[in-house]
């Protein structure tokens, strides 16, 4: 009988709703008896718990830290924008910052000077298109900083800006909300002009060039459809029919509107897309993704990020709205190799160098981030890069008259057989003096 009610009641606790359910709070403190029967102690209980959440916190943070979002469709630019005058760019005719009056945009956003040796940059310019429009943003240095060049008739102009303004009606305005955190960070002046370069370009168009740039041949553009003209791997000039022609000519790559180059510098095995040296027609594709891209993953604490790795992954994105060309073509040299051209040694290299350079380099990057402490030599590629292609001699005064006709591809060595390394004359000042032939056989002064 005793049984039977024992079964009875069993039946009955079975039967009743919620029968045989857990609740959380058991299963809390099974999980505590079972952790401090094995562990032995509460106080190492408590130890394994709390390193268990940090180690999921941290794998957490870490996920958060290295998340690329996966590659989508490119994004299409929009049909209509302004450019800086308010005015609308989009009905503008077609590549008419390509035209006869280049645009030129270069940036200064920290204090200092802007030194004899930076306006190399500006001369450069000036060399091969005495008739482009130079403009240098920049809130930070008088506006009389380029007033010779402007006095020597050359269209020179340092610019005045307001962030929200350039940045304004782009993807970045939802970076720009963040400034006043991100203006913190260790690299802002670095990732601010990664910024403005690209809405610069993608509002007005025209060449973007660093402070640091040397150019050592006319940049003349010409229209064709961006295509990736790298090749799958960034590393081949050219895909397709046209490609093979291009690798095949003599001289240096053609350069159409929305192009990059690479650096000698990999990343997991991909050659790295640089911004020091940008061409781009107004209302880019490429440049409205790339903007995108800034804001949604911007890294304040990563300097290459926001910059050159952020162009390499549009790049593996969007293939077909960018056309890449090899480093010779901007970068001929790696910053690592910045002692090697500017000592007297290595003449052998020097020489070869100089040469790659008038056979297919457009522009040459100096890494004045790691050459500015560095002393050049006279009879350095340095000095020879830096002092070839003046526009003003050693005195300040004009060697060559504004308004003339744009240099031909190739100018310096293409009118002599030798490298101009070879042809030296005197000088004033220094050991070395070099002459570079002009395309209409005429000479200008390097000093």
């Amino acid at each position: 009988a005793r049984e039977a009610e024992h079964a009875a009641r069993r039946r009955a606790e079975r039967a009743r709703p919620g029968a045989g359910m857990v609740s959380m709070m058991q299963v809390k403190w099974r999980l505590r008896y079972l952790f401090r029967k094995f562990l032995g102690n509460r106080s190492l209980y408590f130890a394994v718990l709390y390193s268990t959440v940090l180690l999921v916190w941290a794998a957490y943070g870490a996920r958060c830290a290295t998340y690329v979002p996966p590659a989508g469709r490119c994004m299409a630019a929009p049909k209509m924008w302004r450019d800086l005058q308010g005015r609308n760019a989009s009905a503008m005719p077609l590549d008419v910052e390509f035209h006869e009056h280049l645009q030129f945009h270069t940036i200064w956003t920290t204090a200092g000077n802007f030194s004899e040796h930076r306006q190399r940059t500006i001369e450069s310019i000036f060399h091969h298109h005495p008739n482009a429009t130079v403009n240098l943003y920049s809130n930070e240095l008088p506006s009389s900083a380029l007033a010779k060049f402007a006095a020597a008739g050359y269209d020179a102009r340092v610019r005045r800006y307001d962030l929200a303004e350039l940045l304004g009606d782009t993807p970045l305005d939802k970076w720009l909300l963040k400034v006043d955190r991100w203006s913190k960070g260790p690299y802002y002046y670095s990732h601010v002009t990664d910024a403005m370069r690209m809405a610069l370009l993608f509002k007005e168009g025209g060449v973007y060039i660093d402070t640091d740039v040397v150019v050592v041949r006319a940049l003349n553009v010409t229209r064709a459809p961006a295509n990736g003209t790298a090749g799958d791997d960034l590393r081949r000039a050219g895909g397709g029919t046209r490609g093979a022609e291009e690798r095949s000519a003599p001289g240096p790559r053609p350069l159409h509107p929305d192009t990059l180059g690479t650096e000698a510098h990999t990343l997991n095995g991909i050659p790295v897309l640089n911004g020091a040296v940008m061409v781009f027609a107004r209302g880019s594709p490429f440049l409205w993704g790339a903007m995108h891209e800034f804001s949604a993953t911007y890294r304040d604490y990563e300097w290459g990020w926001n910059g050159p790795e952020l162009l390499t992954r549009m790049r593996l994105r969007c293939p077909r709205n960018v056309t890449v060309l090899p480093e010779e073509s901007f970068y001929p040299f790696h910053w690592e190799e910045v002692d090697l051209f500017s000592g007297p040694g290595h003449a052998d290299l020097q020489r070869e160098l100089w040469k790659l350079i008038h056979e297919r380099a457009y522009t040459v990057h100096l890494w004045n981030k790691k050459s500015g402490a560095l002393e050049i030599h006279p009879r350095s590629l340095y000095h020879k890069l830096l002092n070839a292609y003046r526009v003003f001699g050693s005195g300040g005064e004009e060697t060559r008259a504004p308004g003339g006709d744009s240099e031909s591809p190739g100018s310096p060595a293409q009118a002599s057989g030798d490298p101009p390394a070879a042809r030296a004359g005197p000088a004033s000042g220094s050991g070395e003096s070099v002459e570079p032939a002009l395309g209409n056989g005429t000479a200008a002064a390097s000093r």
